[in-house]
């Protein structure tokens, strides 16, 4: 009768034997019922065994039959690395291949070139939009026309806002954007910049944006943003109490 045996080899590894010297160790995989049978009858595990070294040597090129068995009391040899059981589709006659996870994940997934430390610093850096510290002041000058009934102008209303922006990071005012509303200041990072900043800011008076003036501090790293506020006019209850008098 003869006998064909499934079997699995791993690729060779290298590991230590007991003396700490360096060897190779093959894993041969076999059915559980195979291994059970095996343990139950003496020429049957003989078969086995001839079995395991003729497929190694037939891999590998490794003779083994002409070495004295031996059979250590060890379950196995060295850490078992994870492994994956896959078709062998170039070589129908060898059925499964069995190889290491880690060498089979490298193949089917693409290979990505490794970043350098710049490109990820500069990326982590680029990630983190951060709102800058600021503070807003208002500015009033005294005016008689502010009293007078044919220059009045809302007196809550200051003359000028003044904002100063901090931007530790900013070298030049050329790496920054600044965008004035009648109503909103925006400010940001200009691409390509090193530093991500981003502020919108709404005011709470109406400005002349075409009127504003915006100068970068370098040394103390601050901008400072004025905008005169827009004038409110005569209100309409002291315009109807003036034709009222006539």
């Amino acid at each position: 009768t003869e006998w064909k045996i499934p079997v699995i080899l791993s690729k060779p590894r290298e590991d230590l034997d007991k003396k700490k010297v360096k060897c190779k160790v093959i894993d041969v995989m076999f059915h559980p019922q195979t291994m059970q049978l095996a343990k139950q009858n003496s020429r049957f595990k003989g078969v086995v065994e001839d079995t395991a070294l003729t497929t190694v040597k037939e891999q590998f090129g490794i003779d083994l039959t002409t070495k004295s068995k031996v059979y250590p009391k060890m379950k196995y040899k060295g850490k078992a690395p994870p492994i994956i059981l896959r078709q062998n589709t170039q070589n129908t006659s060898q059925g499964y291949v069995c190889e290491p996870l880690e060498d089979y994940v490298k193949k089917i997934l693409p290979k990505v070139k490794p970043k350098s430390p710049e490109e990820k610093n500069s990326k982590t850096k680029l990630s983190k939009t951060k709102e800058p510290k600021y503070c807003v002041k208002y500015r009033d000058v005294l005016d008689l026309k502010d009293y007078s009934l044919m220059g009045y102008t809302d007196l809550s209303a200051p003359k000028e806002i003044i904002i100063e922006i901090q931007l530790p990071e900013v070298l030049k005012a050329s790496d920054i954007e600044l965008d004035i509303l009648e109503k909103k200041l925006q400010l940001k990072s200009c691409p390509g910049a090193n530093h991500s900043y981003s502020l919108n800011l709404d005011l709470s008076y109406a400005v002349d944006k075409n009127a504003g003036r915006a100068k970068l501090d370098k040394a103390k790293k601050i901008l400072t943003v004025s905008l005169p506020v827009k004038e409110r006019g005569i209100p309409e209850t002291i315009g109807r109490n003036e034709k009222t008098d006539e």
